[in-house]
């Protein structure tokens, strides 16, 4: 196992978490004091088998967003799959079928679906955000080319920066996705074209895929190997159960499951803009928000850079997916609402146009926790930084379940709003977000934990201070 370089690392060390925490999600991490304990409780939170509640949330899914590694290369993809509700069920709780043909024509991805092979699965219900997660291993194939997984992991996640659409797909199309590919499609190696990096910088959500599987050595023929972890036997008896088709049982002989080896697929989002292409095209950076710091794909990362990405243009269906590599960078604050940055170092691309075969989008609203973008290219130089703008005050406590938060103004907001750059005005709506640790509760403790509260404005930066109040849940949280 390789640690994380020094300058991935955060700026100071945090305390060990229990060595239990050893699941693909974050026991990286862990080991290297990069994460504080309250992400460790992921183990007690990730089962190894579905509850009843994730085994329907499945089967009323039409999309479903998967990562996935071809063993030839090693390159790491991030795709999706699309069937009428339906074409997803699960046997028992620890499996997941998937009904054939499951794959779409020419996607790269598809390498990597074979018996035997990790595979990262999220279901995302678009209308109201719901989403769990389903990390398995694929234990043989299905009569009718689908597939069947074993389940390795089973966990849910928070609505956060979830933009809600509906999608309605269209049956006619859906029958040939296997056996079609798109109209047009387009591939490159290193920088993004024009095209591909608008939709990059239009797109208020992306996928992306990790791996847990150690880096290997320099004589292993792809960028990883998993021999690295530790293999141990399940019994099929423990998989295949009633309600399994009878071809399943005995038809191939399940494959070793390594113990801390795996794949995994996210959700990002945020507002349009909040991945930010470079000049040149050859890397992406987009800000880690707060989370519900399970640190699942960071601690991936923590061992294998090795990362895919996948961007849907929602009217057109058009998809284009990236391979490559990502860092963490801890320190990295300068994105809006940014706790850490993510660089992704562009291998390959691919643009498939009408990918999903898409009949009608529509966009519902954005998450309400998405941080405004007030930036799209890199800070001038010179330019005030985001700690230069703000400075808390005083908190004071106005009635049960409401407090104030006093800011002062630095120069700089003043000279900002003199020249009508940051216009407000007093009782706007306004967002802050601000790390709870540099505050102090009632008895002089601090008080560590992020907050991302929706405010009132009471006056404005022109004076050299301001207060907002905050009420219900968000200053409930303030109170630590």
């Amino acid at each position: 196992m390789q640690a994380p370089t020094a300058h991935n690392a955060p700026h100071s060390a945090l305390v060990e978490c229990d060595q239990a925490c050893s699941f693909v999600a974050t026991h990286s991490l862990c080991a290297h004091n990069l994460v504080s304990p309250r992400a460790c409780t992921g183990r007690r939170v990730v089962r190894d088998y579905m509850p009843e509640q994730h085994r329907e949330f499945f089967g009323n899914q039409q999309l479903l967003y998967f990562a996935a590694q071809d063993p030839a290369t090693g390159n790491l993809w991030a795709s999706v799959l699309a069937g009428a509700p339906g074409f997803i069920s699960s046997p028992n709780p620890k499996l997941l079928s998937i009904a054939g043909p499951a794959h779409v024509a020419g996607d790269p991805a598809a390498a990597g679906l074979e018996v035997g092979s990790r595979i990262g699965l999220l279901g995302l219900e678009l209308t109201t955000r719901r989403r769990n997660r389903m990390n398995g291993t694929l234990v043989t194939p299905q009569q009718d080319g689908g597939l069947l997984i074993a389940v390795d992991q089973s966990f849910g996640n928070c609505p956060k920066y979830i933009q809600a659409r509906e999608v309605e797909l269209d049956p006619a199309l859906l029958q040939h996705m296997s056996t079609q590919v798109p109209g047009v499609v387009q591939h490159g190696t290193g920088a993004l074209g024009l095209e591909q990096a608008e939709l990059v910088s239009a797109a208020d959500t992306f996928f992306l895929a990790t791996s847990s599987s150690p880096v290997g050595n320099s004589n292993s023929s792809a960028p990883y190997h998993e021999s690295a972890c530790q293999a141990v036997a399940q019994p099929e008896s423990q998989l295949v159960d009633e309600g399994v088709p009878a071809f399943a049982a005995g038809l191939v002989p399940l494959p070793q499951k390594p113990a801390a080896c795996g794949l995994d697929v996210s959700h990002r989002g945020g507002a349009p803009g909040f991945v930010v292409v470079s000049g040149d095209g050859n890397s992406l950076r987009w800000p880690g928000y707060t989370g519900n710091d399970m640190f699942n794909s960071f601690g991936n990362l923590a061992l294998n850079p090795t990362a895919g990405l996948l961007f849907i243009d929602w009217p057109t269906g058009d998809t284009l997916q990236l391979t490559g590599t990502a860092a963490v960078h801890y320190d990295d604050t300068s994105l809006p609402g940014a706790k850490r940055t993510v660089v992704f170092e562009v291998t390959t691309w691919r643009h498939a146009h009408n990918a999903l075969p898409v009949k009608k989008v529509t966009f519902l609203n954005a998450s309400p926790h998405n941080p405004a973008v007030l930036q799209r290219t890199e800070r001038p130089q010179g330019a005030a930084a985001a700690g230069e703008w703000l400075t808390c005050t005083d908190v004071r406590v106005e009635a049960d379940g409401i407090k104030s938060y006093y800011f002062g103004a630095s120069a700089a907001m003043r000279a900002a709003t003199a020249a009508g750059k940051v216009p407000y005005q007093p009782g706007q709506y306004a967002s802050f977000d601000f790390q709870l640790s540099q505050l102090t509760d009632q008895h002089n403790q601090a008080v560590s934990d992020n907050i991302a509260a929706p405010t009132t404005s009471a006056s404005t930066a022109s004076t050299g201070a301001s207060n907002t109040s905050t009420a219900g849940q968000a200053a409930a949280a303030a109170a630590g």
